[in-house]
C-alpha cells in the first residue's frame, strides 16, 4: 500500500487590518422629470461613458455606447467595459425605465407573446421575469464597481404613484418610473436615490388666482410624502443640482456615516459581552478586519443587533422559565 502522503501545514492566518473610512466608487439613481438636468449632472461626474439608450446625450460632450437597442446589447456592452482597457470612471445608464421596456421586449420575443402581462399565463410571472433579468444586470454592474472601480449613475424618469400609509389614506408622491419590483432593487442596493427638481413656491393674487414661480434646480436628497428618495452619506435634505455640491457632500458624508457607525458599534459589543463574552471576543476580530465602508460597517452593525437581539430573547425566556 502507498504510503499516505502528509498535507503540508497551511501558513498561518494574518489579519489584515486598516482603519479609517474607505470611500468606495457611489451608486447613485437620480430621477426626475424631462429636461431638468439628469443627464447633464451625470455627464460632470468621474470620466463618464453613457449607456445611451434614448439617444438623449447627443447635445453633451460625453463618451457615449449607441446603437444599444436590445436588452442583450446592454448587457454585452457592461460586460465588455468589465474586461476591455478603458480610462473610464464612471458608468451612466440613462434611462432605467428605457432599459425596463428592453428587457420586457426580450422576454416577450422569448415568450412569444405581445405584452409582458402575457407571460406565463398572467398572474405577473412577466414583471417577476423582468425582476429576476434586473437583478442579473445589477450584479453585472457590481462586478464592474469591485473589479474596475467605477462608480454607477442610473437615470431614470419619475412617475406620480400612490404610497401606502399604515397610518391612514394613500398620497401620491413622485417614483421612479419603472415596476415597484425593479424599483424596490434599485432602492435597496444602491447608496442614493436623488430627485431632480425645479423648486416651486406659489403666490396667490388679489384675484384669487395661485400662480407657480422659481428657476432654482435642486436635489432632494431624503423621502419625503412627496417623492421617493434616500442616501446613505448624510446628505443634507436638499442640495443644488450641481455635481461638485453633490460630489463634496458624499464624500463628507461616507466619513462622518461611519464614524457615527463604528461608535455604535462599539456600545453594541459592550451589550453583546455582557451576554456572551466569548461571541463578544470574536465579533470584535472580526469588526477589527471589518472594511470601514458604510455598506459593510452598516451590515455588520446589523448582524450584531440581530444576535444581541437573539441572546436577549433567550435569557429572557430562560429567566420566565426559571
Amino acid at each position: 500500500m502507498n504510503a499516505p502522503q502528509i498535507q503540508p501545514k497551511p501558513a498561518p492566518f494574518k489579519l489584515n487590518i486598516s482603519r479609517g473610512s474607505k470611500r468606495e466608487p457611489p451608486r447613485l439613481v437620480v430621477h426626475g422629470g424631462p429636461g431638468i438636468g439628469k443627464s447633464t449632472l451625470a455627464s460632470c461626474a468621474p470620466e463618464p461613458i453613457f449607456l445611451d439608450l434614448e439617444h438623449g446625450t447627443l447635445q453633451l460632450d460625453v463618451a457615449r455606447v449607441a446603437d444599444l437597442d436590445t436588452w442583450d446589447a446592454l448587457l454585452a456592452a457592461v460586460r465588455a467595459l468589465q474586461t476591455e482597457p478603458h480610462d473610464f470612471r464612471t458608468l451612466v445608464l440613462d434611462t432605467l425605465d428605457r432599459a425596463e421596456w428592453l428587457c420586457w421586449q426580450a422576454i416577450c420575443q422569448r415568450e412569444r407573446v405581445d405584452s409582458i402581462e402575457k407571460v406565463g399565463r398572467g398572474f405577473g410571472k412577466g414583471y417577476t421575469a423582468a425582476y429576476e433579468a434586473f437583478r442579473a444586470l445589477a450584479r453585472e454592474l457590481d462586478v464592474l464597481r469591485t473589479r474596475r472601480g467605477m462608480g454607477l449613475i442610473l437615470i431614470a424618469h419619475s412617475k406620480i404613484e400612490k404610497a401606502p400609509n399604515a397610518l391612514g389614506d394613500e398620497y401620491e408622491r413622485w417614483t421612479l418610473k419603472v415596476h415597484k419590483q425593479v424599483a424596490g432593487l434599485f432602492y435597496e442596493s444602491f447608496d442614493a436615490i436623488l430627485f431632480a427638481r425645479l423648486e416651486t413656491f406659489t403666490s396667490k393674487s388679489e384675484s384669487g388666482k395661485v400662480k407657480g414661480f422659481g428657476d432654482r434646480r435642486v436635489l432632494e436628497t431624503q423621502e419625503s410624502p412627496g417623492w421617493l428618495a434616500k442616501n446613505r452619506y448624510r446628505l443634507p435634505p436638499q442640495i443644488p443640482l450641481s455635481w461638485d455640491d453633490l460630489a463634496a457632500g458624499l464624500a463628507r458624508g461616507a466619513d462622518e456615516l461611519v464614524a457615527s457607525l463604528r461608535t455604535e458599534i462599539e456600545a453594541a459589543l459592550v451589550e453583546l459581552a455582557a451576554l456572551d463574552p466569548a461571541r463578544a471576543e470574536k465579533a470584535r476580530s472580526i469588526y477589527l478586519n471589518t472594511a470601514p465602508t458604510p455598506d459593510v460597517t452598516g451590515v455588520f452593525l446589523n448582524q450584531l443587533r440581530a444576535r444581541i437581539a437573539e441572546l436577549s430573547a433567550k435569557a429572557a425566556t430562560e429567566q420566565t422559565a426559571t
